[in-house]
């Protein structure tokens, strides 16, 4: 229910919102390229080369090897190096969203130009990717693609997208329950309902940014959220570490496990923000390069 009901809008919701980002503000080709190569693709490059490095360490210590053995983790000759960096999923396999981001980056000016003069058609051709009609082979997955093209008519037609704000938190939370129990109900036709969860999700989530816009605790939150692609950036792999060793150590019974899913990330999350502040304040040039500037 949480990892794939009321998070998974998380995704599709990114692209969304990078879409709506660029395409509100004039770029060019060139100087989109130039701040993109700074805040994606050097980022990308050197997270990846902590974590080749961080495996082939730990692989070639006797104690350790074993605890990084399995077939994600290795990493043999030039061409497992290249496959690290240039697979669809990469080594730090969450970054599969930033190689996808780059990629519709480069595309950007031509998804523009395309959409400015076949509105309709390319509507059309969105529409059929939502719902997974046809299968289009593209360098990016097929929702990667048509949330970020979708940002372009949120900007392309905000005037009447602004009629969207309207809708209260209860309509778009009742919303986004209907459609994520229907996406979690039935599976095999998950694809006819995914358009319609991301609306709401969005919708709901946008509305309760508002409100958390509004509380007492926006301060801490927007502090915190300074760190939030650094968190993106090494958390996967330490909580995965860390888990390992907890299911060494503790039984895993079935209100561990539970108190594990629910604990471990903030825990990781908190541990992220710290050593996130500490490298921003001490050595802020690195952390600088290796959040792409943010």
């Amino acid at each position: 229910v949480i990892t794939n009901g009321i998070c998974a809008i998380a995704v599709p919701g990114f692209f969304f919102i990078s879409g709506f980002l660029l395409f509100s503000k004039n770029f060019t080709w060139t100087g989109n390229m130039k701040k993109k190569a700074r805040s994606i693709l050097l980022p990308y490059f050197l997270v990846n080369s902590f974590w080749i490095l961080f495996f082939k360490i730990m692989q070639s210590i006797e104690l350790t090897a074993p605890y990084f053995a399995g077939d994600d983790y290795r990493i043999i000759g030039i061409e497992g190096i290249i496959r690290a960096y240039l697979a669809p999923i990469p080594l730090y396999y969450p970054f599969w969203f930033l190689r996808d981001l780059f990629i519709l980056n480069i595309l950007a000016s031509l998804i523009r130009i395309v959409i400015d003069k076949f509105p309709v058609l390319s509507m059309i051709i969105i529409i059929v990717l939502c719902f997974d009609i046809v299968k289009i082979p593209l360098l990016v997955s097929n929702s990667s693609f048509y949330m970020f093209a979708i940002g372009y008519y949120a900007v392309k037609y905000r005037e009447g997208i602004k009629k969207l704000e309207s809708v209260n938190i209860l309509s778009a939370g009742i919303c986004f329950i209907i459609f994520t129990v229907c996406r979690l109900c039935f599976g095999g036709y998950a694809s006819l309902v995914m358009p319609f969860y991301s609306l709401s999700g969005m919708l709901f989530y946008y509305a309760l940014a508002g409100y958390i816009r509004k509380s007492r605790t926006v301060s801490k939150i927007l502090w915190c959220s300074q760190f939030t692609f650094f968190i993106y950036a090494f958390h996967e792999f330490y909580e995965a570490m860390i888990k390992k060793v907890i299911m060494m150590i503790v039984p895993q019974y079935g209100i561990v496990q539970l108190l594990e899913y629910f604990i471990l990330p903030a825990v990781i999350a908190g541990l992220c923000i710290a050593a996130g502040a500490f490298m921003k304040s001490r050595i802020s040039k690195l952390y600088c390069l290796l959040c792409g500037c943010r």
